[in-house]
């Protein structure tokens, strides 16, 4: 899933994912609105809070430019049903 929403419940142990290729390999940044929470091809999210709400974009800059996907998650205390994501692949190709 690239992109999008996820809804899920607290307490839930979470860790996006960015595989990313280019020639020169890319540099990766994440980020939380417009602050950086973290490089590289992982963010451990850790356990789930309402808190950890927010817009996650995980951005891929080289020589050649720059890709940015991003995912809007929405954390509740309690859901109906059994609704949960535990990681997030990205696909972020710079050509």
């Amino acid at each position: 899933m690239v992109g999008g929403n996820i809804l899920c419940r607290e307490g839930i142990d979470l860790e996006l994912t960015c595989p990313v290729q280019g020639l020169p390999t890319p540099k990766i940044t994440w980020l939380r609105g417009d602050k950086k929470v973290g490089a590289g091809g992982r963010l451990k999210l850790g356990i789930l809070k309402e808190e950890s709400s927010g817009n996650y974009s995980c951005v891929a800059t080289n020589i050649a430019g720059e890709a940015r996907k991003t995912t809007k998650l929405n954390v509740k205390s309690k859901l109906v049903g059994k609704r949960s994501v535990k990681t997030i692949p990205y696909s972020v190709v710079l050509r």
